[in-house]
């Protein structure tokens, strides 16, 4: 067996030496370089997550105006308002309306992309200089009908052509006003010399890298051998989702689900989402005694609730996957809240469910017998917004 000097051992281990720092040099700047990949490659080692994400909001958030992705009916359809008759049709395999549009003349514009699920969905129309308007007259998922957000919205003071608020101008605009929140890596890409938008996306809706950050780093950590993963690399993911506090996990979700003021775009690698945006506090938006009047989009007024106080924080309640409830009725208020004292009608004083009585009708919304003992109905009162979007508060 071949015996080394001391010199050479010495040589050799500061080669080895050299390796590992140019090694841990070139994961940095790897890490400062990562890249969208897409949903598809992570599909492959996280499918029970990927399947739980399709047909959530997130996953319809948008789309291209497709036969499966368009709920509305385009069958030669007709909805009035305000002394217009708007037309819904096909041509081929493209989606039209024939409505009023810029300083009120009736068109014909082509929708391209649908905007949300349920239990509304938008339509997305493409002007000149790549901007995308909203369209004013959406469907009613549930009800399978169209009917006008500017009404449902403004009620009796219907925004004219020249208003900012109409529909073809700058208050109703995709690109400047709603489209970071829908989906993935969105970079607005507007140009104030030429007032001309380049919007991107890598994605159109709202995927894994939108709330993980771009995985490049993360696949080739994954692929690589055990030995040489970094152990204290968060799996090389930008954005940490584990092993944070209530509060941080709170701010994951703060940059979109928040009526706030925006100071950047999107960065993954900021530190505190008050960095990016300016959120709303308790304004003119809400009523005297906190609860909800205007849209909050949960956070502000979550913010200032008592779960989170106590640490509570979404993914206590909600699959941060689907989106959907991790549990059912009281029972998921009795996680922390003991049945033997809350769940009782000692203390809601309501029937329950199966027991004799008269429904409660309110406006449009009609209470079972049954309904006042759920802890959500006293603690969790919701308002209408967009029309028919029933929104809790928080």
């Amino acid at each position: 067996m071949k015996k080394y000097s001391h010199l050479q051992k010495f040589i050799f281990a500061i080669i080895v030496l050299s390796i590992f720092a140019c090694s841990k040099d070139s994961t940095k700047k790897i890490k400062q370089e990562a890249k969208f990949i897409g949903k598809e490659t992570c599909k492959s080692c996280h499918e029970e997550e990927y399947n739980s994400w399709v047909g959530s909001d997130h996953d319809k958030a948008m789309a291209v105006a497709t036969d499966s992705s368009v709920l509305g009916n385009f069958n030669k359809s007709e909805f009035k308002f305000e002394g217009v008759t708007s037309k819904f049709y096909k041509k081929g395999n493209k989606f039209f309306v024939r409505t009023n549009g810029p300083h009120g003349k009736i068109g014909e514009f082509e929708i391209t992309h649908t905007f949300g699920y349920k239990p509304l969905q938008q339509y997305l129309i493409p002007f000149e200089n790549g901007r995308y308007q909203c369209l004013p007259i959406a469907w009613d998922t549930e009800k399978e009908k169209w009917f006008s957000l500017a009404e449902a919205i403004y009620s009796d003071d219907i925004p004219k052509p020249n208003d900012w608020l109409y529909w073809t101008n700058n208050a109703q605009n995709w690109n400047g006003m709603c489209a970071e929140c829908h989906s993935t890596n969105l970079q607005k890409n507007f140009d104030p010399k030429t007032k001309i938008f380049n919007t991107t996306y890598s994605e159109i809706n709202v995927s894994c890298e939108a709330c993980h950050g771009p995985g490049s780093n993360h696949k080739e950590w994954a692929e690589s051998p055990k030995m040489i993963r970094t152990t204290d690399s968060n799996f090389d993911l930008i954005v940490k989702t584990s092993n944070i506090s209530s509060k941080k996990y709170v701010e994951l979700c703060t940059y979109c689900h928040s009526r706030r003021a925006s100071l950047s775009h999107l960065d993954y690698k900021s530190k505190h989402s008050l960095d990016m945006i300016i959120p709303g506090a308790l304004d003119e938006n809400y009523f005297p005694d906190g609860q909800i009047l205007e849209e909050d989009y949960v956070y502000a007024s979550f913010a200032h609730s008592k779960m989170y106080e106590n640490d509570v924080s979404c993914r206590n309640c909600h699959n941060v996957h689907s989106g959907k409830l991790i549990l059912e009725g009281n029972t998921l208020c009795a996680q922390c809240h003991v049945p033997n004292v809350y769940d009782t009608p000692k203390h809601h004083f309501h029937k329950l469910q199966l027991e004799k009585g008269k429904p409660l009708i309110l406006k449009d919304k009609i209470y079972q017998v049954g309904e006042g003992a759920k802890c959500i109905n006293c603690h969790m009162p919701g308002r209408y917004y967009m029309g028919n979007d029933f929104r809790r508060d928080h």
